[in-house]
């Protein structure tokens, strides 16, 4: 993971995209539609996070599409990090979410929006006792 974190970072990527599935399920109008069960997951475990690519393998690159579902306690830890350029833009299902970004803590909770530019150094972390859930969308362009 981390050989693939260096080479996201390189190429302004997130480590999502190296990993994304790029296979076309049959019959799925080319790789158009990603079913239910078939998204590429990332499994953080060791930090309580647990993510799933919902980015059709057809898109053609622009926005990618994220679910998180954030452990209770789980972080991305105490250090801030940033991904690339492009926008992220995310909306808290379920649960809470604390994003520290641009010197100010953000308590979010269900129903809340954020966004910021990927290159934006952050950390976040879920303060409750529940699972958090979160929807990302990010752009794949330049910010």
């Amino acid at each position: 993971m981390r050989t693939l974190g260096a080479l996201a970072q390189e190429l302004q990527l997130p480590i999502e995209t190296l990993v994304r599935n790029t296979q076309y399920s049959a019959g799925e109008a080319k790789g158009a539609v990603a079913r239910a069960g078939t998204h590429k997951r990332i499994d953080l475990g060791d930090k309580g996070i647990h993510k799933e690519n919902l980015t059709p393998p057809a898109a053609a690159g622009g926005v990618e599409m994220y679910r998180a579902v954030i452990d209770p306690g789980g972080s991305t830890g105490d250090d801030l990090f940033f991904t690339r350029k492009g926008e992220q833009v995310g909306y808290v299902i379920e649960g809470q979410l604390e994003l520290f970004v641009q010197g100010q803590l953000l308590k979010l909770k269900a129903g809340d929006s954020f966004c910021y530019a990927g290159g934006t150094p952050r950390r976040w972390r879920n303060p409750g006792t529940t699972p958090t859930t979160v929807l990302w969308a990010i752009t794949c362009s330049p910010g």
